[in-house]
């Protein structure tokens, strides 16, 4: 059995989030949920994605639906190519057979140059999905 902890919401969290949510807004992504817990990230030409706390840090997901009927065996390697080539994400199968896509930023490291690299990294990550040759096959 694995032990689980739930990182309570606070103040602090809450200005982290604000502080981060207006840096996205200035490259142009539409941010939802400003009180509480977890923001979605929204941009025109980028993934959706959402900010929320985990570990003392910023966790950013996002969940892609496998297509029914792709061939588990293709979609692990599809996973593991993928993971192979990411810089600051990590990608797996969840729970409920959808495909992860997460990354952390700790707290005590934002700055907006290295954050501004981090979301340029997290949308390359994400793009190289776009191109593998079997991701209409595997994706949903």
């Amino acid at each position: 059995m694995i032990a689980s902890h739930t990182w309570e919401h606070s103040e602090y969290m809450s200005e982290i989030l604000d502080k981060f949510s207006r840096h996205l807004e200035t490259l142009n992504y539409s941010i939802e949920g400003d009180d509480g817990d977890v923001r979605e990230a929204q941009h025109s030409d980028y993934w959706n994605f959402a900010m929320t706390e985990q570990s003392g840090g910023v966790l950013f997901q996002s969940f892609i639906s496998v297509r029914p009927g792709a061939e588990a065996e293709d979609v692990h390697r599809f996973i593991n190519a993928m993971q192979s080539q990411f810089i600051v994400t990590r990608i797996y199968l969840d729970e409920d057979d959808d495909v992860a896509i997460e990354a952390w930023w700790p707290l005590a490291e934002y700055k907006a140059n290295g954050f501004e690299t981090f979301i340029d990294a997290w949308n390359r990550d994400i793009a190289l999905m776009g191109r593998h040759p079997e991701v209409t096959e595997i994706l949903a």
